[in-house]
């Protein structure tokens, strides 16, 4: 056998640990987007309030979006979970 040939059991081990890395990468995500939400929430609520101008508000939201977007390209997150994309 060739030192190089990769075994059967090893081949279904890395898949595993591939499916783990995707897994906690998606659940990291998980966790920004309820933090995006959280604080898209409390700057709309501010803005309602008047206590930050319409442009203030948006000028929030919008380093929010780059910063999720950051994330979502650090975290190598190419698309939705395929649970969510047939729902």
């Amino acid at each position: 056998m060739h030192h190089n040939e990769i075994f059967p059991q090893d081949q279904e081990l890395a898949a595993i640990w591939r499916r783990k890395q995707d897994c906690c990468r998606r659940y990291a995500f998980d966790l920004e987007l309820l933090d995006f939400a959280r604080q898209v929430c409390r700057i709309v609520n501010m803005e309602t309030r008047g206590k930050i101008e319409a442009y203030q508000a948006y000028e929030y939201l919008d380093l929010l979006w780059r910063r999720l977007q950051y994330k979502q390209l650090e975290l190598n997150i190419k698309s939705w979970p395929a649970r969510l994309e047939n729902d």
